[in-house]
């Protein structure tokens, strides 16, 4: 007993005895880790400048946003590797003490920068794989707005309203990415209601006209007009025409496209009619009805 005793106190020592080791390999490494942190620091200044200047540069030559966001940032990447090889070589190749020393610190830094990391690799998969580039205009989870900058570690989205949204690139590599003008031609849908007493031949007829001459409008695809349903007070059409928004911008097309139908259907003598509730009322055995946006008229 007296001897488990005397085992137990000598391994309860050697528990301070390996913290005191690894703090004396510390303070032993410490000059080195500080000409590392000093060269580190240099290269990442350098491997900065080093970016901007080439993107400048390739902006000169290429009108292509990605392939300039995309070289720049791989010079940027070259010159890290350079400084953490030279980094290295202040290192003997003897690292057992060091990774020993400093083994905790390193799996709290890498910890740390598990999303720095995803972030900075989903970046470069991102200027790769071009689901979009700046200037385009897409909509990201409940973010909808125009592509301003590609960033290591996020995208910055600037909505029509005028506010900017960052976005880390991890998140990007995992939502779905609707891209508004990816493609030369998008499809205007203009949805308006006729009256049940129009005439839907005349109807779709007027409306055909009327998106043909829009600016912008293209033959191919044939604008068409379909009938989607029948609502409370009206038969149900949609417009369909499609669009060369790159010139005037979709948005001012599609206003452009309702407008043109409105005044086509008021032109031909068709109505739009609004929602009309008919509501009766009974008083001394006489009922009355109201139509509610249009005259009263009396029931007997």
């Amino acid at each position: 007993m007296k001897e488990d005793l005397v085992t137990a106190g000598e391994k309860m020592v050697t528990v301070p005895k390996g913290f005191a080791k690894l703090y004396s390999d510390f303070i032993e490494w410490l000059p080195i880790l500080i000409e590392v942190l000093v060269v580190l620091i240099v290269f990442i200044i350098v491997a900065r400048t080093v970016r901007r200047v080439v993107r400048k540069a390739m902006a000169r030559t290429s009108t292509d946003g990605h392939v300039d966001i995309l070289v720049a940032q791989i010079a940027y990447i070259g010159t890290l590797s350079v400084g953490i090889i030279v980094a290295l070589s202040f290192v003997s190749t003897n690292l057992s003490a060091l990774f020993t020393g400093l083994g905790v610190a390193g799996f709290a830094v890498g910890f740390a920068m598990k999303d720095i990391l995803g972030n900075f690799l989903s970046g470069i998969i991102l200027l790769i794989q071009r689901p979009f580039t700046i200037g385009d205009n897409v909509v990201i989870g409940d973010v909808e707005g125009t592509v301003t900058n590609i960033r290591i570690r996020d995208t910055q989205i600037e909505t029509y309203d005028g506010r900017l949204i960052y976005i880390p690139n991890n998140a990007l590599s995992t939502s779905n990415i609707i891209n508004l003008t990816a493609l030369p031609k998008r499809r205007v849908d203009v949805n308006v209601g006729i009256s049940y007493a129009a005439d839907i031949g005349t109807a779709m007829r007027v409306c055909l006209d009327a998106v043909r001459n829009i600016k912008g409008a293209v033959l191919e695809p044939a604008p068409e007009v379909l009938v989607t349903g029948f609502a409370d007070s009206s038969v149900m059409l949609q417009v369909r025409v499609w669009v060369d928004w790159q010139e005037d911008g979709f948005l001012q097309i599609k206003s452009e496209a309702h407008k043109a139908v409105k005044e086509a259907l008021d032109n031909a003598g068709i109505e739009i009619p609004y929602p009309v509730r008919t509501v009766y009322l009974r008083e001394l055995g006489k009922a009355k009805s109201y139509e509610i946006g249009s005259e009263i008229k009396d029931l007997t």
